[in-house]
């Protein structure tokens, strides 16, 4: 989903590519998502996140359902 999307702040934009880089170089992709969602809080929390650095956080925040529902399944199993 990140590989697709493009900012026009340079300084999201950076994030994001940071955030690729680490996902081709194999690292956890929950870290790297969870560490994308702590850079651009802080940004909003700042008030320098642009309109559309606000949907990408809303949607990267956004919960997967199939993934929550396999995780807690397997915690009543």
């Amino acid at each position: 989903m990140i590989e697709n999307t493009t900012l026009n702040s340079s300084q999201e934009q950076a994030l994001i590519d940071s955030a690729i880089k680490e996902l081709y170089i194999k690292k956890n992709k929950s870290a790297v998502l969870s560490n994308l969602k702590r850079e651009f809080s802080k940004l909003a929390m700042q008030q320098k996140l642009s309109a559309e650095g606000v949907q990408f956080l809303s949607k990267i925040n956004r919960p997967d359902f199939n993934i929550d529902m396999a995780k807690s399944s397997t915690t009543w199993f």
